[in-house]
């Protein structure tokens, strides 16, 4: 399946009601949020790890409303699980639904991703991958197609 048709709006919708993420708000912990990113980061891949950070400094801000938090909390605690619905040790699609879930969750806070978020998440990325400055405007630009 191409990245494209992954990101559709109606897959998106159709997948994260097949998969309950809502279900999930109690595995959610910032602690536990930070842990699996250090273990997970390089294996994982880029673009996992700058969703789940646009997903985790959105939740931050204090103007997004409670909705809405609830479905980047929903998203981060199915990220979390060491279990979910496609095993995240599988080669190549073994995050492919926690991106899905994490895409929804931006897209549907995609006005809160501002300058501040991109910067933060830019600083954290380039810690662990090598990455240009602009790499997560691109990303979001994306993401809102």
């Amino acid at each position: 399946m191409k990245e494209e048709e992954f990101l559709e709006p109606e897959r998106i919708k159709h997948t994260m009601k097949e998969m309950k993420y809502f279900q999930y708000e109690k595995q959610y912990s910032e602690i536990a949020f930070w842990e699996k990113l250090k273990k997970i980061a390089k294996k994982a891949g880029l673009k996992v790890i700058a969703y789940a950070l646009i997903s985790f400094y959105v939740l931050q801000k204090e103007e997004v409303p409670m909705k809405e938090k609830i479905i980047i909390v929903g998203c981060l605690g199915y990220f979390i699980l060491p279990f979910d619905f496609i095993a995240d040790m599988i080669p190549i699609f073994g995050y492919s639904d926690d991106l899905l879930g994490m895409a929804f969750a931006i897209k549907k806070c995609l006005k809160y991703v501002d300058k501040e978020v991109e910067d933060k998440v830019i600083q954290k990325l380039r810690r662990w991958f090598r990455v240009d400055s602009d790499y997560v405007s691109r990303l979001v630009r994306d993401i809102s197609k």
